[in-house]
């Protein structure tokens, strides 16, 4: 994704032990400039959290989509309602596979981006691969 040409991104994830990378793709995202919604920062108490997500991916460019067996669980993975509503608003989708499992059929065709040996990837390889 290129700095010289800044995005507003949409992070869906689960909240399992992978949110932390999910946290540092966010931060080095909006270091390059970007402007990431992120559940933990934009979700506000007392808020309607379908309506604030249903805005998040209304107002942005692309739907990054971690996938984890967490995130991808059937039927009551919330990412799946995400993903869903990301196709129908015609969202640029970028899949990251972080631990092996099955892609929904929405997206089982898009390429994603390798991160399942993510604590092994050096510095110049993650920022290679996504920044």
């Amino acid at each position: 994704m290129d700095k010289s040409n800044p995005k507003k991104i949409f992070m869906s994830y689960g909240h399992d032990e992978y949110e932390k990378l999910a946290l540092k793709i966010k931060e080095d995202l909006e270091k390059l400039g970007h402007k990431v919604w992120f559940d933990r920062s934009e979700l506000k108490a007392g808020r309607d959290w379908e309506i604030a997500i249903e805005n998040g991916l209304k107002g942005t460019q692309i739907v990054l989509v971690m996938m984890t067996p967490y995130s991808m669980r059937r039927p009551d993975g919330y990412c799946f309602n995400e993903l869903s509503m990301a196709c129908s608003l015609r969202k640029e989708i970028v899949p990251v596979m972080v631990k092996d499992c099955t892609p929904p059929l929405s997206i089982h065709r898009l390429q994603w981006l390798d991160f399942k040996e993510w604590p092994k990837i050096s510095e110049e390889k993650y920022k290679e691969k996504f920044a």
